[in-house]
């Protein structure tokens, strides 16, 4: 009688090795999935914020430009108390101050709409009263200064510059002749 033991072992298995790069492959594609919805999020939400920013502004030029046909029309008004105008002209100018009023209560009612629908996308729990606001979104309305932006856009250029040529591997340390160089001919400037 002879016993004998069998051994067998599979040193490599395509069918776990191309079941592995699938579930690696439907793991990216998840990840890049979430990615984009927090992406269409952010979208939606900065969509909606311009927006509201948007119909704002439209709603204050149109509350200046009646203002401003209110004042046409009372001084139309009194220059026909004067004798000076028609009849006619204070009617016109009467309608345009009533056309703007019309307007500006749509302008009014449009951004009552997009503050509540940013409040909606946000799931904030606020009512249409609060008001958009961003003074600081363009800066403080001065040109910047000349050589403080062309400093800072070279400076920000080298930092860029260097990132990739480190990344790359083309340079071992972080500051190279010719980065020097760059760096004094631009102080220099």
């Amino acid at each position: 009688m002879s016993a004998r033991a069998f051994l067998t072992q599979q040193v490599l298995n395509m069918a776990e090795v191309r079941a592995w790069q699938s579930s690696r492959s439907r793991q990216d594609a998840s990840r890049l999935l979430v990615d984009n919805a927090h992406e269409l999020v952010a979208l939606r939400v900065v969509s909606a914020y311009l927006e509201a920013l948007r119909v704002k502004a439209s709603r204050d030029s149109l509350l200046e430009q009646a203002k401003l046909a209110n004042q046409l029309y009372q001084l139309t008004r009194n220059r026909v108390n004067q004798g000076a105008a028609a009849e006619l002209d204070a009617n016109r100018a009467m309608q345009q101050a009533n056309s703007l009023l019309q307007q500006r209560q749509e302008a009014e009612h449009s951004y009552v709409e997009a503050k509540l629908n940013l409040a909606n996308i946000l799931q904030a729990r606020i009512t249409s009263d609060f008001d958009v606001a961003d003074e600081a979104a363009y800066g403080s309305g001065t040109p910047p200064e000349r050589d403080s932006s062309i400093q800072t856009a070279l400076a920000s250029r080298r930092l860029s510059f260097r990132a990739s040529q480190l990344e790359s591997g083309r340079v071992t340390s972080p500051i190279s002749q010719g980065d020097q160089a760059a760096n004094d001919s631009a102080e220099r400037e």
